[in-house]
């Protein structure tokens, strides 16, 4: 049996890794790490009114030049969750499944520190995906131009805000990460 801790862990340390790879062209793997207690400390300062530096959300950066991300995104990660799916926002009986709840958690926390949600989620024996607001990926088209008509998406609304979501790969292939290095 997997130990679900474990299997967060190891997700948050991967992605951390390609995260890092993906910022700096694939020359160092070790420019993102996990926050202290996966943004844990953040939240409850925050609830105090006190801000903590590049504590929010699952990962955070270790060199300087990751930092520009994030001072844009909030990250949140989730794996394992296999009702963590984008359209159970729409066809699901259930108010309380994994991605609102995940979701929610993204908006909630990115709302406390100013940033935007960024969530990342696998499910069991599936590909990663990324989930951000439209809003601000309508910003990035403007930087990025227009995703390729061989990605796949789909844009779910929940009831306040619009999201899209898409295979975490299609996001880093199109977005050029020497724009999220100099902001």
């Amino acid at each position: 049996m997997v130990n679900s801790k474990n299997k967060g862990g190891n997700f948050e340390r991967n992605l951390a890794k390609e995260l890092s790879l993906w910022l700096s062209n694939g020359e160092d793997d070790s420019w993102i790490w996990r926050t202290s207690s996966s943004g844990g400390r953040s939240t409850q300062r925050s609830k105090k009114g006190k801000t903590t530096q590049g504590a929010a959300g699952d990962l955070t950066f270790t060199d300087e030049r990751a930092a520009p991300f994030f001072d844009i995104f909030s990250v949140e990660l989730k794996i394992g969750y296999n009702d963590t799916n984008p359209l159970l926002v729409i066809d699901s009986n259930s108010k309380n499944h994994a991605f609102k709840a995940n979701l929610e958690q993204c908006i909630r926390d990115a709302e406390l520190v100013n940033k935007q949600p960024l969530l990342i989620f696998k499910r069991d024996r599936m590909k990663a995906c990324v989930c951000l607001q439209v809003s601000y990926f309508n910003s990035l088209i403007d930087e990025f131009g227009n995703l390729s008509d061989k990605v796949e998406y789909i844009k779910i609304w929940d009831g306040c805000k619009e999201f899209i979501v898409l295979k975490s790969i299609d996001f880093f292939e199109w977005a050029n990460p020497e724009y999220f290095r100099k902001r």
